[in-house]
């Protein structure tokens, strides 16, 4: 396999599975690939299954064997095991089918119940005509009849009460087997969710409502429940597209926003050239082009579109009245590429003659008709696309020769061949400063060139096949962006202030080649064309949860004051900031840190922020000025976390030196250290009483601190995990002190007595930071898996996943109102996320909403129409 450097390659070299030899991965241990094989797996699966014998045989016999299915108790007891396992979809299949069969069979049983009566009646009449014919036996009749009736009214009776209770059973049977369908329908979900996240959108929208009217006759199991809720929740934290326009015939080559961003134009290889309105409204279709289209550019003032086409034209048509202006002929060839210059004055356009060509833009005058302004030639192969520079000083071009070339449009000279691409180069792009340039093409790599010293920048592995188009985000976005389209049906979009730190964000949906791209100019939304013959409109925005971007690297700390009204994050960058909590505008930067910002607490009015860094201090802000109150200096190493005690007087710190810390927050002396760990000691908590501190770290070792008694002895807990503890916190009531461990686990301790109480599993990687509820009863959990968890304390069963972020998850913080989160990740984002949108109302609205121009643009999505009206006649 050739090795990719991508996270799931990463997991599997760190697990010790595989080694990466000469840029592929390799089994490290032949025995691993021996052993662990498909048989060894279906065995222990097989050894797992309760009804592995009744599965297999079914199986074999291509699912037709009725008799393998299970029936009474033996499906229940399936049933009941799958609920909490993640089986595979013939598992469910084998479920669903016996569930078809047990309601199969009962129906039988109140037919032939039905049989039974219909002879008693029939006997009753016989009776009658015995009676009529045999009037001298009419005692004995009598004695006869009313026997009979006697015994009929036994079996009747018996009879009817045997019918109720099978019509009980097949009532109870159709709503098991209509939930099962529900939990079908979201595991479905989920896993379209990693390819398709609109339309695992529109599945579980669909499945919540469903529930809803299952939930009409009844409460639905929490089980289904939560299963439904969770599908519809993930899909509306990872959702961006918004919507997909229909209407060409064939694969969408290009795709443009007008300048003021109220017109999109798509080129399609169906000859046909078409105009949309942003909400995704056809405004009309161009037809002129006698092949297919390459390439659509828009002129500076929006008036005119310039095409190009495969039939060695470039066509210039009137936005208005969608007729063709002008038509330009000179290349010999395809024209791949066009681009007006920024005064809107020339077009620029490349082609598979090689060249490059310069045009005047207007009607009349010099240069019109077949005769370019000038010929630019150097290319030894195709000119696959072309662009102006910002300031229309340079033309650049990229070539199926692998390289880029920089013109002078003045001139026409040569300015700069750029080479270091190993495939034919299909796109450029300049920045909106004009300062780099962007080069990308069937290597599957983006270069990123310095135009001012025409050297390499930097090199992005972008993607594993050929990238078609690269964009830069316009001027004014929030952050900066570049945005590559592929073969592999992706769109990945690069933070350019955070290359080296994080991850792209990648739009998943078309379904093959992803060909063109482009912004709209306020940079919130992208559209995309492909093979699958749409368009499609993704915003850069979620829906849910609100992200903070903001940091230029990591974030490590994120915390709400106690009012919730603000955020404050703590980053690699060095800063800190303060965010509003309600709308999550920044509202403040503190510099001043010369290392990485791990911790940050808010004194009990919220008066004051303390931060603790890498660089061995800890500083005090002063929130109403936004100034630096002061620094304490005295660990020898960086520090991993700081609190403020309840009364706000006394600071706690540990870190890397192996020591726990407390200041006095107003003058900043040292009050005492704490020597007791062996390693790095990574959180420091206070209990509610600020009677005791406890601190724990990579020596596993949990250690409770006199504050009373401040040179006693400590309470210990030797050995509370397996490995290093990341993080402790105290209940409110400061009955519980929860611990979590890069082992993957929670523990739950009885904070007076040190003894364990419960142990929460279902992380996949470290749990790096927990939050207590303000009632006490909630605990959520943020790790490297990319998760958030809640946890019921009670009974430790996990309540809710939240999957949004695109790298570790560092910290996490319950609202003192308990109805939001912020998370904090390495993916340089803060999030707040709604714990509200946990009922179901609240997620189909969202959904609703989110898909309200999919549902206007397309009629045949009657039935999300009516689910979605329903939804909001709720509201009136």
């Amino acid at each position: 396999m050739i090795a990719d450097s991508s996270p799931e390659q990463t997991e599997l070299r760190l697990s010790g599975l595989v080694v990466q030899h000469q840029g592929k991965l390799q089994i490290y241990n032949r025995i691993y690939a021996e052993v662990f094989n498909l048989e060894w797996v279906e065995k222990q699966l097989a050894k797992l299954r309760p009804y592995a014998a009744n599965f297999h045989a079914w199986n074999a016999a291509n699912f037709e064997d009725d008799s393998r299915l299970l029936r009474g108790q033996a499906l229940q007891e399936a049933l009941e095991w799958s609920k909490y396992q993640s089986l595979s979809p013939l598992d469910y299949r084998f479920l669903a089918a016996s569930q078809d069969l047990e309601k199969r069979e009962v129906e039988l049983a109140l037919a032939l119940q039905a049989e039974e009566s219909q002879i008693l009646v029939q006997a009753n009449e016989t009776l009658t005509l015995a009676q009529q014919t045999a009037k001298l036996e009419l005692t004995t009749a009598k004695k006869k009849a009313r026997k009979i009736i006697s015994i009929g009214s036994t079996i009747l009776g018996i009879s009817l009460i045997a019918a109720i209770a099978i019509q009980i059973q097949v009532i109870k049977t159709d709503r098991d087997l209509a939930e099962t369908k529900l939990i079908l329908a979201s595991v479905s979900a989920k896993t379209t969710l990693a390819t398709n996240p609109f339309d695992a959108l529109i599945e579980s929208l669909k499945t919540g409502y469903k529930l809803k009217q299952l939930e009409k006759s009844g409460t639905a199991k929490l089980d289904t429940r939560q299963q439904v809720i969770s599908a519809l929740q993930q899909a509306i934290y990872s959702i961006r597209e918004r919507d997909r326009l229909d209407g060409h015939q064939a694969v969408v080559r290009s795709v443009v926003f007008s300048p003021d961003g109220k017109i999109l134009a798509s080129g399609s290889e169906d000859d046909t050239v078409k105009l949309w309105k942003p909400d995704g409204t056809l405004i009309r279709t161009l037809v002129g082009h006698r092949d297919n289209l390459w390439t659509v550019s828009f002129s500076p003032d929006g008036k005119t579109i310039a095409s190009a086409s495969d039939d060695a034209t470039i066509a210039l048509w009137n936005v208005d009245s969608g007729a063709i202006v002008r038509t330009l002929t000179g290349h010999k060839g395809w024209v791949r590429g066009v681009s007006f210059a920024p005064d809107g004055k020339t077009i620029a356009s490349s082609g598979s003659d090689g060249t490059v060509k310069l045009w005047n833009a207007a009607d009349g005058g010099a240069g019109t008709g077949a005769l370019p302004l000038r010929t630019f030639t150097g290319h030894r192969g195709w000119a696959t696309s072309v662009t102006f520079s910002p300031d229309g000083g340079a033309i650049a071009s990229s070539s199926s020769d692998r390289t880029v070339k920089l013109w002078n449009p003045a001139d026409g000279t040569e300015i700069a061949t750029l080479k270091g691409h190993a495939n034919a180069v299909r796109s450029v792009s300049f920045s909106d400063d004009g300062k780099t340039l962007a080069s990308a093409g069937e290597d599957g790599l983006v270069k990123l060139w310095d135009v001012q010293n025409l050297t390499l920048r930097q090199t992005l592995r972008a993607h594993n096949r050929e990238i078609w188009s690269v964009k830069f985000s316009p001027k004014g976005s929030n952050n900066p962006t570049l945005a590559t389209a592929s073969e592999d049906g992706t769109v990945k979009l690069w933070n350019l202030l955070q290359l080296a730190d994080i991850e792209p964000q990648t739009l998943q949906g078309h379904s093959g080649r992803v060909a063109g791209l482009s912004f709209n100019p306020d940079g919130r939304t992208l559209a995309t064309g492909g093979t699958d013959r749409t368009v499609r409109l993704w915003s850069l925005t979620s829906i849910e949860p609100k992200v903070l971007e903001s940091h230029r690297s990591l974030v490590l700390s994120a915390s709400f004051s106690p009012d919730g009204k603000t955020i404050a994050s703590g980053s690699k960058d060095r800063t800190v900031k303060l965010w509003n909590a309600q709308n999550g505008s920044e509202i403040e930067t503190f510099f001043g840190h010369q290392g990485i910002v791990t911790s940050i607490d808010f004194s009990p009015d919220g008066k004051i922020l303390a931060s603790a860094s890498g660089d061995r201090t800890i500083k005090l802000w002063n929130l109403e000025s936004g100034t630096e109150i002061k620094t304490f200096s005295g660990h020898r190493s960086g520090i991993d976390s700081v609190v403020f005690s309840a009364d706000g007087k006394i600071l706690a710190s540990s870190g890397i030196d192996k020591t726990v810390k407390l200041w006095d927050a107003a003058t900043g002396s040292e009050i005492e250290t704490f020597k007791g760990h062996r390693e790095r000691v990574r959180s420091v908590r206070f209990s509610p009483d600020g009677k005791t501190l406890a601190s724990a770290g990579n020596d596993r070792a949990i250690i409770f601190w006199n504050l009373n008694k401040l040179k006693s002895p400590p309470r210990r807990i030797d050995r509370a995990h397996n490995s290093r503890i990341t993080s402790i916190r105290f209940s409110p009531d400061g009955k519980i002190l929860a611990s979590a461990c890069d082992d993957s686990t929670i523990k739950l301790w009885n904070a007076a007595t040190g003894t364990e109480i419960q142990t929460f599993k279902g992380h996949g990687s470290w749990v790096k930071s927990i939050s207590f509820s303000p009632d006490g009863k909630t605990l959520a959990s943020a790790s490297f898996d990319r998760a958030i968890k809640l946890w019921n304390v009670a009974d430790g069963k996990e309540i809710a996943t939240f999957e949004g972020h695109r790298d570790r998850v560092n910290d996490v913080h319950i609202s003192p109102d308990g109805k939001t989160f912020v998370s904090a990740s390495e993916d340089a984002t803060v999030r707040i996320w709604n714990l509200k949108l946990e009922a179901g109302d609240n997620l189909m609205k969202l959904s609703c909403q989110w898909l309200s121009n999919y549902i206007a643009n397309h009629p045949e999505a009657k039935d999300l129409a009516e689910i979605c009206d329903r939804e909001s006649s709720l509201d009136d």
